[in-house]
């Protein structure tokens, strides 16, 4: 299980890969990031206050949300190796 922590990884597909890689045929490996700042408030909200404290820390402090679009992470998935549930 990846919760909340895919997006945090240095190279994500990669990350994925080694979880293909590992896993018994057909097994599952649950994966969770968090949804856009409009979905998860709290986060949104720290995410905006820290960077408006730390601009030259932006991009990291919006790292939580580098996987919300679900098109991406589908491509990243890819439709034969993991499926989306």
């Amino acid at each position: 299980m990846c919760q909340l922590g895919l997006q945090f990884f240095p190279d994500p597909v990669s990350g994925l890969r080694e979880a293909l890689r590992v896993l018994r045929p057909g097994r599952r490996a649950p994966v969770c990031v968090v949804a856009d700042a409009d979905r998860a408030p709290i986060w949104g909200v720290l995410a905006g206050t820290l960077s408006r404290h730390l601009p030259e820390r932006r991009e990291a402090c919006h790292l939580s949300f580098a996987l919300a679009d679900a098109e991406r992470l589908e491509r990243m998935l890819g439709r034969r190796a993991f499926a989306m549930f």
